[in-house]
């Protein structure tokens, strides 16, 4: 399970979601902001998305951390 992670620097939460999804034994490719995409590109992409970390599942669904957090849980428990 590859995941898309879109973080930026010295973000906590942003730490929080890829400990997370390593717990999970999914596996993830980081996407900084701005290092990687421009900020304007990113709200561009992503229309009405302002806080970090932004997260992309296998499947295409797109999450917040609280999100993540959930559909993780669920899915470990084989509820997904």
């Amino acid at each position: 399970m590859k995941y898309t992670v879109y973080s930026k620097d010295n973000c906590p939460q942003c730490v929080k979601a890829k400990s997370m999804i390593d717990s999970a034994g999914g596996t993830y490719e980081e996407v900084n902001v701005p290092r990687d995409i421009d900020a304007i590109d990113f709200m561009e992409k992503f229309n009405g998305v302002r806080s970090m970390p932004y997260i992309i599942a296998p499947n295409g669904n797109e999450f917040n951390i609280n999100q993540l957090e959930i559909s993780l849980r669920l899915n470990i428990l084989g509820e997904l």
